[in-house]
Parts: structure tokens; C-alpha cells; sequence
């Protein structure tokens, strides 16, 4: 038994041993790996990591490093003065370079000369200037008779005053100022008017409250064997407002007129 024990003895030695020289081993391999990969120098204390033996820390699993990207020196040609920068569309080769195109630029202003037309004068109105314009009378005889009979363009219709209220006037708005040079009065046609004779005077104003004589109280005669028809010639005022002033009528007591025609001079 003895015999056997000693065996024992002997085989756990030779076991331990083996540890040892296999512990050595290990330890061998794992400097030489170490200083392969730039490992600290062995003579440092390891630190501890807590990994099982044979596994690698996650931690030294980083990208692989490349260039630093962070700063980018531009590439300036070799024969750019120190700190100049290339010029817009300039080759850092040194190769043709690129015009840079041309900023636009606004056309000169220019200026337009400007003229005054000549001052012109309106031609003098042609026509009859009172037709179909407003009429005023200072009494009617009755609504069939009424102003604006004097100016309806038919001389088949009439304006008569109120019967023996003379003197009466009739006004007539032209509707603008005008030059007036002759008014032409008629009655109705011969067949139903005889001859007769008005005393008439003429007035004219701008603003239809004021008036000034034209012509004063003159006698007319309307002849029925000529139409009925009387022209008066007058110098030519300035006015907008034409005013007849009926004073006397040897056929009526009272003012007649079938048309009142108003002609430019």
C-alpha cells in the first residue's frame, strides 16, 4: 500500500508540473502576441477587464481608422501667391481656365424729350346749338304750350306766355359757353299764323342768374308770306344762357315762339 501511495505522489507532481510548464507556455505566447500588436509593456500590471480567457473586449472592436477628413486644405496652384485663393473658374492645374461670365449691367437711362402741342382753339360748334336743349319760360299758357316746345326741332309745335302777362321772357341752356352770331325765331306755318310784329329783346349770361343785353327791345316782324321767320344778327358774346324778352305782340297778349335756333359766329 505504501507502494501505491508513493505512486500517487509521484503522478500529482508530475501533473502539477505539467501545469506549470503549460501556465508558462501560455503565458509566452500571449507576450509575444502582446508586443506584436503594441500591447504596454509587460512589466505593467494588466487590468482586469472581467472577460472569460479567449475573449475579446467589444470595446477594441473600433472601425478601422482612415484619413482625417476634418480639415480640407484646398489645393491652390503653384503659382498662386501664398494665402491667395484661386479665382472663380481659374484650373488648379495650371489648365485653361474658365471666363467667369460677366455680371449684366442695366442700360444708361435715357431720357425722352418731351413737347408741348401748340395750344388749339375748338372749333366753332356748327349746327343748331339750342336744339333739344332745356327751355324756361317765366309763364305758359298752358302744359301743351310748355318752354320746352321752343326747342323740340318742329316748328308745328310752340311756346305761348300766359295770356296778358307781358312782359315774359324765354331762357334757353346752350349747355356750354359758346360764341353765339345769330338766333333764328319762327312761329308756325302761315296757314294757321297771320303776319305779326314782337317787340324782342335779346340777353345772354354764363351762369343762368345773371344776364347781360345783347341787343335791346327791338320790333319783328314775322311774315307769314316768308315762312314766319326772323334772323337776328347779334355781336357775338360769350354765353351759355340765351334770354328772349317778349314786351309787346300785335296778334296776343302774350309771348309766341315755335322754335329758337342758336348758330355759332
Amino acid at each position: 500500500m505504501s507502494t501505491n501511495l508513493s505512486k500517487h505522489r509521484a503522478w500529482r507532481a508530475g501533473k502539477a508540473g505539467n501545469r506549470v510548464i503549460g501556465g508558462l507556455i501560455v503565458a509566452g505566447v500571449l507576450l509575444a502576441v502582446g508586443g506584436a500588436f503594441g500591447m504596454d509593456d509587460p512589466k505593467t500590471p494588466a487590468t482586469s477587464t472581467g472577460l472569460e480567457p479567449g475573449t475579446t473586449d467589444p470595446a477594441n472592436l473600433a472601425a478601422p481608422s482612415g484619413p482625417d477628413l476634418s480639415e480640407v486644405v484646398p489645393l491652390v496652384p503653384s503659382d498662386a501667391a501664398p494665402g491667395e485663393s484661386p479665382q472663380p473658374g481659374a484650373s488648379p492645374n495650371g489648365g485653361p481656365s474658365t471666363p467667369a461670365k460677366p455680371n449684366p449691367t442695366a442700360a444708361p437711362a435715357t431720357t425722352v424729350p418731351t413737347s408741348t402741342a401748340p395750344a388749339t382753339t375748338a372749333p366753332p360748334a356748327t349746327g343748331n346749338l339750342a336744339l333739344h336743349r332745356p327751355a324756361q319760360a317765366s309763364s305758359t299758357i298752358r302744359s301743351a304750350h310748355a318752354a320746352l316746345y321752343a326747342t323740340d326741332g318742329s316748328a308745328d309745335t310752340y311756346w305761348e306766355g300766359a295770356n296778358h302777362g307781358l312782359p315774359q321772357t324765354l331762357t334757353v341752356d346752350l349747355g356750354t359757353a359758346a360764341r353765339m352770331g345769330r338766333v333764328v325765331l319762327r312761329l308756325p306755318p302761315a296757314s294757321g299764323w297771320p303776319s305779326r310784329t314782337q317787340t324782342i329783346a335779346v340777353l345772354a349770361g354764363l351762369d343762368g342768374s345773371t344776364f347781360s343785353t345783347v341787343t335791346g327791345p327791338a320790333q319783328y316782324t314775322f311774315d307769314a308770306a316768308n315762312g314766319n321767320v326772323v334772323t337776328l344778327t347779334l355781336p357775338a358774346p360769350t354765353a351759355r344762357y340765351l334770354r328772349l324778352s317778349f314786351t309787346a305782340n300785335s296778334q296776343w297778349d302774350a309771348g309766341q315762339v315755335s322754335e329758337v335756333e342758336v348758330y355759332a359766329a
